[in-house]
């Protein structure tokens, strides 16, 4: 719990996906989560403090839609999940850069960042 703790504050994510062996998104560990668990709890695992069930999205999810759900589920960071499998994270931060950025410029950036993660095995 504390190696997960750290990657979240090292980094600032607001959350982390939590994926199985199969690499299918199974939980997400919030930095709520982390607090909740409590400090020097040494044995809490990572699984005992995520939140479940994931809401999820796949890489053709319309920003409107991701806004909406992350907006009606006070949700700050959702999973992005392609068969099955996860692909990326988006945080209402990457939306909001949305705001600033014209289409082209977006969908370069995302289609890079998905091939980066995936080893540009799409």
């Amino acid at each position: 719990m504390s190696e997960a703790t750290a990657l979240l504050t090292a980094h600032g994510f607001a959350a982390l996906p939590v994926i199985d062996e199969q690499g299918c998104v199974v939980g997400m560990l919030s930095e709520s989560d982390a607090l909740a668990a409590g400090p020097g709890i040494p044995d809490k695992t990572v699984e005992a403090a995520m939140s479940t069930p994931v809401e999820v999205v796949t890489p053709t999810t319309d920003t409107a839609t991701i806004a909406s759900r992350m907006l009606t589920g006070r949700l700050r960071s959702m999973p992005v999940v392609a068969a099955g499998l996860l692909v990326g994270i988006v945080a209402r931060r990457d939306l909001l850069r949305i705001l600033l950025s014209d289409d082209a410029t977006i969908d370069a950036k995302i289609r890079a960042l998905l091939d980066d993660y995936a080893g540009s095995g799409r």
